[in-house]
C-alpha cells in the first residue's frame, strides 16, 4: 500500500494575451501581483499569431506574454487562481463585455508544467469548481516534452525560454525550502 505523500509547492505562472495597440495590461498585473507577490521572470511581448480563436471577441492584432511569480505556490489553490483570472478577465473587461486581456494560470513542477481551464476535453482532469487541469510538458531526458494537445505558442522558442529558465529558478529555491 503506498501512503499519501504530500506535494513540494510549485511555480505559479500565468499566460497573458492582449490587444498590440493597447498598452500592457498594468491594471491586472497589478492585481496578480497583490495577491502572488512579485514577479521573478517576464517574457517580452510576442506577436501572437498562432490562432484566430480570440480575434472574434478580442480584436487584432494580439500580444502574447508570460510572468512568473517569485513565492513558491500550494498546488491545491490552482483552481481557486484560475477563477480569481477569470474574475480579473470580467473586471477589465470592455464596455460591451469582450476582453481585453487574457490570463491562463499555470504551475511549473520540476516533472511538469500544468495548465487550468473552466473548459473541459477528453484529455483534462476535473479539479473542482468547474476548473480542470491539463499536463501540458512532461521534463525528461533535460528536454521539455510537449503533449499531442500543447498549444503551439507553448511550443515556440519564447515560451520554451522562459520555462528553461523558471525551472532553474525553481530548482533553485526548492534547494532552500
Amino acid at each position: 500500500m503506498s501512503l499519501p505523500v504530500l506535494s513540494k509547492p510549485v511555480k505559479l505562472f500565468c499566460g497573458l494575451i492582449y490587444r498590440r495597440e493597447a498598452s500592457f495590461p498594468e491594471a491586472p498585473l497589478k492585481d496578480l501581483v497583490a495577491r502572488y507577490g512579485p514577479i521573478c521572470l517576464q517574457t517580452v511581448p510576442i506577436d501572437f499569431n498562432y490562432t484566430s480563436y480570440y480575434y472574434p471577441e478580442m480584436g487584432q492584432p494580439l500580444t502574447r506574454q508570460w510572468v512568473a511569480f517569485e513565492e513558491l505556490f500550494d498546488p491545491t489553490l490552482i483552481a481557486e487562481t484560475k477563477l480569481f483570472t477569470n474574475e480579473l478577465e470580467s473586471r477589465y473587461s470592455s464596455s460591451d463585455e469582450k476582453r481585453l486581456v487574457n490570463l491562463d494560470p499555470g504551475y511549473l513542477a520540476l516533472s511538469k508544467i500544468i495548465l487550468v481551464s473552466c473548459k473541459n476535453f477528453a484529455h483534462r482532469i476535473y479539479l473542482k469548481k468547474g476548473v480542470w487541469a491539463q499536463l501540458e510538458f512532461q521534463y525528461r531526458n533535460d528536454k521539455w516534452h510537449p503533449q499531442e494537445w500543447t498549444f503551439p505558442d507553448y511550443k515556440d522558442q519564447p515560451a520554451q525560454e522562459f520555462f528553461y529558465k523558471l525551472r532553474e529558478l525553481y530548482r533553485d529555491q526548492l534547494k532552500l525550502y
